[in-house]
Protein backbone atom coordinates (compact mmCIF):
# COMPACT_ATOMS: atom_id res chain seq x y z
CA UNK A 1 0.00 0.00 0.00
CA UNK A 2 1.51 3.48 -0.51
CA UNK A 3 0.47 6.89 0.78
CA UNK A 4 0.74 9.83 -0.68
CA UNK A 5 1.40 12.59 0.92
CA UNK A 6 1.53 16.79 1.04
CA UNK A 7 -1.19 16.84 -1.57
CA UNK A 8 -1.90 20.48 -1.55
CA UNK A 9 2.14 21.02 -3.00
CA UNK A 10 1.66 18.05 -5.76
CA UNK A 11 1.11 18.13 -8.91
CA UNK A 12 -2.73 16.83 -8.94
CA UNK A 13 -1.74 14.98 -12.28
CA UNK A 14 0.29 12.93 -10.31
CA UNK A 15 -1.50 11.98 -7.25
CA UNK A 16 -4.76 11.52 -8.87
CA UNK A 17 -2.77 8.77 -11.47
CA UNK A 18 -1.05 7.34 -8.59
CA UNK A 19 -4.14 6.26 -7.25
CA UNK A 20 -5.78 5.34 -10.69
CA UNK A 21 -2.57 2.91 -10.89
CA UNK A 22 -2.80 1.52 -7.44
CA UNK A 23 -6.51 0.68 -8.40
CA UNK A 24 -4.32 -1.52 -10.76
CA UNK A 25 -2.46 -3.57 -9.26
CA UNK A 26 -2.47 -7.11 -7.58
CA UNK A 27 -0.18 -7.14 -5.32
CA UNK A 28 -0.54 -11.29 -4.27
CA UNK A 29 0.84 -11.05 -7.95
CA UNK A 30 2.64 -8.57 -8.08
CA UNK A 31 1.34 -7.03 -11.36
CA UNK A 32 -0.13 -4.11 -13.21
CA UNK A 33 -3.16 -4.91 -15.45
CA UNK A 34 -2.83 -5.02 -18.82
CA UNK A 35 -6.63 -3.26 -18.90
CA UNK A 36 -9.05 -1.44 -16.89
CA UNK A 37 -12.42 -0.25 -17.51
CA UNK A 38 -15.13 1.55 -15.49
CA UNK A 39 -18.48 -0.28 -14.65
CA UNK A 40 -20.70 1.54 -11.90
CA UNK A 41 -17.49 3.96 -10.79
CA UNK A 42 -15.63 0.90 -10.06
CA UNK A 43 -12.40 -0.81 -11.55
CA UNK A 44 -12.41 -3.65 -13.51
CA UNK A 45 -8.97 -5.05 -14.48
CA UNK A 46 -7.90 -7.36 -16.84
CA UNK A 47 -4.80 -9.54 -15.58
CA UNK A 48 -4.82 -12.53 -18.05
CA UNK A 49 -3.10 -10.25 -21.35
CA UNK A 50 0.97 -11.25 -21.91
CA UNK A 51 1.53 -7.89 -22.16
CA UNK A 52 1.30 -7.47 -18.42
CA UNK A 53 4.43 -8.21 -17.69
CA UNK A 54 5.68 -4.92 -20.55
CA UNK A 55 2.79 -3.20 -18.37
CA UNK A 56 4.18 -3.34 -15.06
CA UNK A 57 7.82 -2.95 -15.79
CA UNK A 58 6.50 0.66 -17.26
CA UNK A 59 4.67 1.03 -13.90
CA UNK A 60 7.60 0.46 -11.73
CA UNK A 61 9.90 2.73 -14.12
CA UNK A 62 6.84 5.66 -13.64
CA UNK A 63 6.37 4.87 -9.59
CA UNK A 64 10.39 5.06 -9.08
CA UNK A 65 10.25 8.29 -10.44
CA UNK A 66 6.92 9.62 -8.10
CA UNK A 67 8.81 7.95 -5.05
CA UNK A 68 12.47 9.57 -5.83
CA UNK A 69 10.87 12.90 -6.13
CA UNK A 70 8.83 12.50 -2.91
CA UNK A 71 5.59 12.79 -5.07
CA UNK A 72 4.85 8.89 -3.73
CA UNK A 73 5.61 7.47 -0.40
CA UNK A 74 5.32 3.33 -1.37
CA UNK A 75 7.81 0.50 -0.99
CA UNK A 76 9.46 0.31 -4.57
CA UNK A 77 11.95 -2.29 -3.41
CA UNK A 78 9.71 -4.18 -1.74
CA UNK A 79 7.40 -4.12 -4.62
CA UNK A 80 10.41 -4.63 -7.55
CA UNK A 81 11.74 -7.46 -4.92
CA UNK A 82 8.51 -9.45 -5.41
CA UNK A 83 7.95 -9.02 -8.97
CA UNK A 84 11.93 -10.34 -9.37
CA UNK A 85 11.54 -13.25 -7.56
CA UNK A 86 7.68 -13.88 -9.34
CA UNK A 87 8.03 -13.01 -12.85
CA UNK A 88 11.73 -11.89 -14.47
CA UNK A 89 11.91 -15.18 -16.20
CA UNK A 90 9.20 -14.11 -17.75
CA UNK A 91 10.61 -11.11 -19.13
CA UNK A 92 12.38 -12.20 -22.20
CA UNK A 93 11.56 -9.62 -25.05
CA UNK A 94 14.63 -7.52 -25.85
CA UNK A 95 12.89 -4.34 -25.02
CA UNK A 96 10.93 -4.93 -21.87
CA UNK A 97 15.09 -6.35 -20.88
CA UNK A 98 16.54 -3.17 -21.70
CA UNK A 99 13.57 -1.42 -19.78
CA UNK A 100 13.72 -3.29 -16.81
CA UNK A 101 17.87 -2.51 -16.72
CA UNK A 102 17.04 1.52 -17.14
CA UNK A 103 14.47 0.71 -13.22
CA UNK A 104 17.11 -1.61 -12.05
CA UNK A 105 20.00 0.41 -12.57
CA UNK A 106 18.37 3.41 -10.79
CA UNK A 107 17.61 1.48 -7.99
CA UNK A 108 21.47 -0.04 -7.76
CA UNK A 109 20.24 -3.65 -7.58
CA UNK A 110 22.02 -6.64 -7.48
CA UNK A 111 20.32 -8.16 -10.64
CA UNK A 112 21.44 -5.67 -12.74
CA UNK A 113 24.17 -7.02 -14.23
CA UNK A 114 22.48 -10.78 -15.28
CA UNK A 115 19.49 -8.49 -17.16
CA UNK A 116 22.23 -6.87 -19.10
CA UNK A 117 23.99 -10.00 -20.06
CA UNK A 118 20.73 -11.50 -20.91
CA UNK A 119 19.67 -8.46 -22.73
CA UNK A 120 23.26 -7.97 -24.84
CA UNK A 121 22.57 -11.69 -26.61
CA UNK A 122 19.97 -10.13 -27.95
CA UNK A 123 21.07 -6.73 -29.12
CA UNK A 124 22.40 -5.64 -32.75
CA UNK A 125 25.97 -4.86 -30.99
CA UNK A 126 27.68 -6.68 -33.34
CA UNK A 127 26.81 -4.92 -36.45
CA UNK A 128 23.88 -8.08 -37.37
CA UNK A 129 20.41 -6.96 -38.91
CA UNK A 130 17.94 -8.58 -36.07
CA UNK A 131 14.71 -7.14 -37.28
CA UNK A 132 14.05 -5.66 -33.96
CA UNK A 133 11.82 -3.07 -33.59
CA UNK A 134 12.82 0.28 -33.16
CA UNK A 135 10.89 0.61 -30.39
CA UNK A 136 12.71 -2.39 -28.76
CA UNK A 137 16.43 -0.81 -29.63
CA UNK A 138 15.79 2.43 -28.41
CA UNK A 139 15.15 0.30 -25.11
CA UNK A 140 17.83 -1.43 -24.83
CA UNK A 141 19.61 1.75 -25.76
CA UNK A 142 18.33 3.59 -22.63
CA UNK A 143 19.09 0.64 -20.87
CA UNK A 144 22.59 0.44 -21.92
CA UNK A 145 22.92 4.07 -20.90
CA UNK A 146 21.24 3.64 -17.59
CA UNK A 147 23.48 0.63 -16.14
CA UNK A 148 26.81 2.12 -18.18
CA UNK A 149 25.88 5.86 -16.23
CA UNK A 150 24.87 4.52 -12.25
CA UNK A 151 26.54 1.06 -12.09
CA UNK A 152 29.91 2.96 -13.94
CA UNK A 153 30.11 -0.65 -16.55
CA UNK A 154 32.64 -0.07 -18.86
CA UNK A 155 30.96 -3.20 -20.49
CA UNK A 156 27.95 -1.89 -20.96
CA UNK A 157 28.74 1.74 -22.17
CA UNK A 158 31.09 -0.18 -24.85
CA UNK A 159 27.66 -1.88 -26.06
CA UNK A 160 25.69 1.18 -25.74
CA UNK A 161 28.54 3.14 -27.92
CA UNK A 162 27.95 0.06 -30.50
CA UNK A 163 24.29 0.27 -30.56
CA UNK A 164 24.22 3.56 -31.27
CA UNK A 165 26.52 3.30 -34.67
CA UNK A 166 23.73 0.76 -35.23
CA UNK A 167 20.91 2.45 -34.95
CA UNK A 168 22.49 5.71 -36.94
CA UNK A 169 23.65 3.34 -39.94
CA UNK A 170 20.64 0.40 -40.42
CA UNK A 171 17.42 2.95 -38.73
CA UNK A 172 17.88 6.66 -38.78
CA UNK A 173 17.06 8.14 -42.07
CA UNK A 174 19.19 10.99 -42.20
CA UNK A 175 17.48 12.90 -44.66
CA UNK A 176 14.57 12.93 -42.58
CA UNK A 177 15.73 13.15 -39.33
CA UNK A 178 13.57 10.08 -38.14
CA UNK A 179 14.23 6.84 -37.33
CA UNK A 180 12.57 3.57 -39.29
CA UNK A 181 10.66 0.82 -37.90
CA UNK A 182 13.17 -1.79 -38.16
CA UNK A 183 16.82 -2.47 -39.96
CA UNK A 184 15.47 -4.87 -42.29
CA UNK A 185 11.82 -5.24 -43.21
CA UNK A 186 10.50 -3.68 -46.67
CA UNK A 187 7.69 -2.03 -43.99
CA UNK A 188 10.49 -0.38 -42.11
CA UNK A 189 10.00 2.93 -43.52
CA UNK A 190 6.36 2.90 -41.60
CA UNK A 191 7.08 3.59 -38.09
CA UNK A 192 4.42 4.32 -35.29
CA UNK A 193 4.67 7.71 -33.37
CA UNK A 194 5.44 5.30 -30.01
CA UNK A 195 8.42 3.93 -31.51
CA UNK A 196 9.28 7.44 -32.79
CA UNK A 197 9.09 8.85 -29.17
CA UNK A 198 10.88 6.10 -28.03
CA UNK A 199 13.71 7.01 -30.13
CA UNK A 200 14.37 10.44 -29.58
CA UNK A 201 13.95 9.45 -25.62
CA UNK A 202 16.78 6.97 -26.14
CA UNK A 203 19.00 9.85 -28.40
CA UNK A 204 18.54 12.27 -25.11
CA UNK A 205 19.54 9.44 -22.85
CA UNK A 206 22.90 8.56 -24.62
CA UNK A 207 23.84 12.14 -24.62
CA UNK A 208 22.89 12.23 -20.94
CA UNK A 209 25.07 9.73 -20.22
CA UNK A 210 28.58 9.62 -22.45
CA UNK A 211 28.06 13.90 -23.56
CA UNK A 212 27.88 12.54 -26.90
CA UNK A 213 27.32 15.69 -29.05
CA UNK A 214 26.27 13.70 -32.03
CA UNK A 215 23.21 12.62 -29.92
CA UNK A 216 22.61 15.76 -28.73
CA UNK A 217 22.18 17.56 -32.28
CA UNK A 218 20.48 14.27 -33.68
CA UNK A 219 17.67 14.43 -31.01
CA UNK A 220 17.17 18.09 -31.58
CA UNK A 221 16.63 18.23 -35.41
CA UNK A 222 14.31 14.97 -34.73
CA UNK A 223 12.42 16.45 -32.00
CA UNK A 224 11.56 19.55 -34.59
CA UNK A 225 10.74 17.10 -37.48
CA UNK A 226 8.35 15.43 -35.38
CA UNK A 227 6.58 18.98 -33.99
CA UNK A 228 6.35 19.59 -37.05
CA UNK A 229 4.29 16.36 -37.45
CA UNK A 230 1.91 17.40 -34.74
CA UNK A 231 -1.42 17.74 -36.02
CA UNK A 232 -4.50 20.84 -35.47
CA UNK A 233 -6.01 20.12 -32.58
CA UNK A 234 -2.17 19.36 -31.05
CA UNK A 235 -3.36 15.48 -31.68
CA UNK A 236 0.17 13.02 -32.78
CA UNK A 237 -0.27 11.08 -35.35
CA UNK A 238 -0.31 7.39 -34.89
CA UNK A 239 1.68 6.33 -38.35
CA UNK A 240 4.51 7.75 -39.98
CA UNK A 241 6.46 7.37 -43.23
CA UNK A 242 9.83 8.05 -42.04
CA UNK A 243 11.65 8.27 -44.77
CA UNK A 244 9.36 11.36 -46.44
CA UNK A 245 8.72 12.49 -42.68
CA UNK A 246 4.50 13.01 -43.57
CA UNK A 247 1.48 11.51 -42.05
CA UNK A 248 0.27 8.18 -43.11
CA UNK A 249 -2.37 7.59 -40.42
CA UNK A 250 -3.92 9.99 -37.83
CA UNK A 251 -5.81 7.49 -35.84
CA UNK A 252 -5.77 5.91 -33.28
CA UNK A 253 -5.13 9.24 -31.51
CA UNK A 254 -3.50 8.04 -28.18
CA UNK A 255 -4.23 9.76 -24.72
CA UNK A 256 -0.71 8.24 -23.41
CA UNK A 257 0.92 10.13 -26.43
CA UNK A 258 -0.58 13.55 -25.69
CA UNK A 259 -0.18 13.54 -22.19
CA UNK A 260 3.76 11.40 -22.05
CA UNK A 261 4.79 9.67 -24.23
CA UNK A 262 5.71 12.82 -26.33
CA UNK A 263 6.53 14.66 -23.45
CA UNK A 264 9.50 11.99 -22.91
CA UNK A 265 11.38 13.88 -25.16
CA UNK A 266 9.78 17.14 -25.50
CA UNK A 267 10.42 17.55 -21.59
CA UNK A 268 14.08 17.01 -22.19
CA UNK A 269 14.28 18.99 -24.99
CA UNK A 270 12.52 22.33 -23.47
CA UNK A 271 14.97 21.71 -20.52
CA UNK A 272 17.89 21.49 -22.93
CA UNK A 273 16.85 25.09 -24.45
CA UNK A 274 14.14 24.44 -27.23
CA UNK A 275 11.41 26.63 -26.88
CA UNK A 276 9.73 25.29 -29.90
CA UNK A 277 8.94 22.57 -27.61
CA UNK A 278 6.84 24.74 -24.60
CA UNK A 279 3.83 25.07 -27.44
CA UNK A 280 3.78 21.79 -28.64
CA UNK A 281 3.77 20.59 -25.23
CA UNK A 282 0.56 22.81 -24.43
CA UNK A 283 -1.58 21.83 -27.32
CA UNK A 284 -0.59 18.03 -26.78
CA UNK A 285 -2.23 18.05 -23.18
CA UNK A 286 -5.01 20.16 -24.31
CA UNK A 287 -6.35 18.07 -26.83
CA UNK A 288 -7.24 15.58 -23.61
CA UNK A 289 -9.33 18.27 -22.22
CA UNK A 290 -11.67 18.32 -25.38
CA UNK A 291 -9.90 20.31 -28.03
CA UNK A 292 -10.35 17.55 -30.18
CA UNK A 293 -12.40 16.58 -33.30
CA UNK A 294 -14.73 14.94 -31.03
CA UNK A 295 -14.63 17.86 -28.30
CA UNK A 296 -14.26 15.15 -25.53
CA UNK A 297 -12.43 15.25 -22.56
CA UNK A 298 -10.16 12.59 -22.63
CA UNK A 299 -10.52 12.19 -18.50
CA UNK A 300 -12.96 12.62 -15.71
CA UNK A 301 -12.77 13.86 -12.16
CA UNK A 302 -14.88 11.62 -10.57
CA UNK A 303 -13.76 8.68 -10.10
CA UNK A 304 -10.46 9.86 -11.74
CA UNK A 305 -10.05 7.83 -14.75
CA UNK A 306 -8.28 8.87 -18.32
CA UNK A 307 -9.47 6.92 -21.70
CA UNK A 308 -7.30 5.56 -23.79
CA UNK A 309 -8.05 6.78 -27.47
CA UNK A 310 -10.30 8.81 -30.55
CA UNK A 311 -10.42 5.79 -32.84
CA UNK A 312 -12.61 5.00 -35.90
CA UNK A 313 -15.52 2.83 -35.44
CA UNK A 314 -14.54 0.12 -38.03
CA UNK A 315 -13.35 -3.61 -37.98
CA UNK A 316 -10.14 -4.69 -39.36
CA UNK A 317 -8.11 -1.49 -38.09
CA UNK A 318 -4.21 -2.83 -38.50
CA UNK A 319 -5.33 -4.29 -41.96
CA UNK A 320 -6.76 -1.17 -43.24
CA UNK A 321 -4.01 1.44 -41.76
CA UNK A 322 -1.51 -0.74 -43.87
CA UNK A 323 -3.32 -0.77 -46.56
CA UNK A 324 -4.39 3.24 -46.41
CA UNK A 325 -0.84 3.77 -45.89
CA UNK A 326 0.54 2.06 -48.84
CA UNK A 327 -1.61 3.71 -51.40
CA UNK A 328 -0.81 7.13 -49.92
CA UNK A 329 3.39 6.60 -50.06
CA UNK A 330 2.96 5.21 -53.52
CA UNK A 331 1.17 8.29 -54.62
CA UNK A 332 3.33 11.12 -51.91
CA UNK A 333 -0.29 11.85 -50.41
CA UNK A 334 -0.96 12.59 -46.81
CA UNK A 335 -3.33 11.61 -44.68
CA UNK A 336 -6.46 13.38 -44.18
CA UNK A 337 -8.28 13.64 -40.72
CA UNK A 338 -11.81 11.49 -40.71
CA UNK A 339 -15.10 12.86 -40.19
CA UNK A 340 -15.95 13.17 -36.57
CA UNK A 341 -18.95 11.14 -37.10
CA UNK A 342 -16.54 8.38 -37.95
CA UNK A 343 -15.16 8.19 -34.40
CA UNK A 344 -15.65 6.74 -31.03
CA UNK A 345 -13.60 7.35 -27.92
CA UNK A 346 -12.24 4.01 -26.40
CA UNK A 347 -12.97 4.22 -22.79
CA UNK A 348 -10.73 1.35 -21.27
CA UNK A 349 -7.16 2.29 -19.40
CA UNK A 350 -4.14 0.60 -19.54
CA UNK A 351 -1.41 0.82 -16.70
CA UNK A 352 1.67 1.34 -18.50
CA UNK A 353 -0.39 4.86 -19.31
CA UNK A 354 -0.22 5.56 -15.78
CA UNK A 355 3.17 4.26 -15.50
CA UNK A 356 4.36 6.97 -18.54
CA UNK A 357 2.94 10.03 -16.66
CA UNK A 358 4.15 9.22 -13.22
CA UNK A 359 7.34 9.32 -15.21
CA UNK A 360 7.56 12.30 -17.48
CA UNK A 361 5.45 14.46 -14.38
CA UNK A 362 6.46 13.37 -11.26
CA UNK A 363 8.63 16.55 -9.29
CA UNK A 364 7.95 19.05 -12.14
CA UNK A 365 6.05 22.22 -10.71
CA UNK A 366 5.41 23.70 -14.67
CA UNK A 367 2.79 23.69 -16.88
CA UNK A 368 0.08 23.53 -13.88
CA UNK A 369 -3.32 24.38 -15.70
CA UNK A 370 -2.31 20.24 -16.71
CA UNK A 371 -0.49 19.27 -13.48
CA UNK A 372 -2.64 20.75 -12.04
CA UNK A 373 -5.61 19.22 -13.59
CA UNK A 374 -7.09 23.12 -13.74
CA UNK A 375 -8.78 22.56 -17.01
CA UNK A 376 -10.14 18.56 -16.52
CA UNK A 377 -14.44 19.07 -16.46
CA UNK A 378 -16.23 18.14 -13.38
CA UNK A 379 -18.56 15.34 -13.35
Amino acid sequence: MWIIEHAEIMSKLVTRSGELLLGMLDESRALFSYSATLRDGRIVNDFDHPLRIRYTVNSLAGLQRAVASGDVQWDLAGNLENFLRLHLGEVTNPGDLGLLLSVLAVQQHDASDAVFRKMLDASPTNGRSTGLPLQEVAWILSGMAAYARHAKSNDAADAARTLFRHISDKYADHASGLACADDSSARRRFVSFGGTAYFVKSLYDYHDAFGDEEARARARASTLRVIALQGPRGEWPWFIDARRATVLDWYQVYTVHQSSMSMLFLLPALDAGLEEARSAIERSYRWIFGENELHAPMAQREPFFTYRSIRRKQKWERARRYGRSLALSAFHARAAHADPSTLTVNRECRSYELGWILYCWSGRNDFVDFTGLQLLPGR
